[in-house]
């Protein structure tokens, strides 16, 4: 599996846990008001796709805040300790990468039916 391909598992995994949380986050990585706002117009049937969306967007403007830093700092350890403490479950067969220093945009199918991140 490739750095490319862990860290869209990665993201992909970060968004399904991240539920209500995903504005707090947001404004966690000092996304606007109007880019929260844009997010619940674009998405408003579905968790999953605004905290997609959210992180695409956090990934092409790669904010200040690590997402890592801003996740503790909302109270979401679960979801870091989970994705830091368990490398197998991204890929045994290959080194861990932390996500915290992997920033690019990513394109791809998150759940073939149920949303995209763009």
């Amino acid at each position: 599996m490739s750095a490319m391909e862990r860290t869209e598992l990665k993201m992909a995994v970060i968004a399904e846990q991240l539920g209500l949380s995903w504005a707090e986050l947001a404004r966690e990585l000092q996304l606007s008001v109007d880019d929260i706002n844009k997010i619940r117009v674009e998405n408003p049937n579905s968790l999953l796709e605004q905290s997609s969306a959210l992180l695409n967007l956090w990934a092409t403007r790669e904010g200040k805040r690590t997402l890592y830093a801003a996740l503790k700092s909302i109270d979401r350890m679960d979801i870091v300790t989970m994705l830091e403490g368990q490398p197998s479950f991204i890929d045994h067969a290959v080194n861990y990468v932390c996500f915290a220093d992997v920033f690019f945009p990513v394109s791809f199918d998150l759940f073939p039916g149920r949303g995209q991140v763009r």
